[in-house]
């Protein structure tokens, strides 16, 4: 739910400056996700931290946490598969006279 504090009435127009200042905040924020995705993947690279959080994974999908229990199936390659399976007819075409092909279209539509 917006903060509706936040909401800018529909007429106004931000300043350049103010513009200026929720450019730099974006790339702020930007850069401190890029921070906290590089120290996580360097924290994975620890056993000790891998073999905690996939003993949490397993208490939550234990405890009958759905996503948790997703999360282990798709990472251990037994996510479900879907299958379609399909039929194909060939005609050819070649051995209709238009009439015939024209008939056919009409049939169908």
């Amino acid at each position: 739910m917006a903060n509706v504090d936040n909401l800018i009435p529909g007429g106004h127009k931000l300043t350049l400056e103010e513009q200026s200042a929720g450019g730099k905040a974006s790339v702020e924020a930007r850069r401190k996700r890029k921070t906290l995705k590089e120290e996580l993947l360097l924290m994975l690279e620890d056993e000790e931290v891998q073999k905690s959080v996939t003993i949490a994974l397993i208490n939550e999908a234990q405890k009958g946490n759905v996503k948790a229990f997703g999360m282990i199936r798709d990472t251990i390659g037994e996510a479900p598969v879907e299958k379609v399976q399909t039929t194909q007819t060939v005609i050819d075409m070649s051995k209709f006279s238009t009439e015939e092909i024209k008939a056919m279209l009409d049939d169908e539509v």
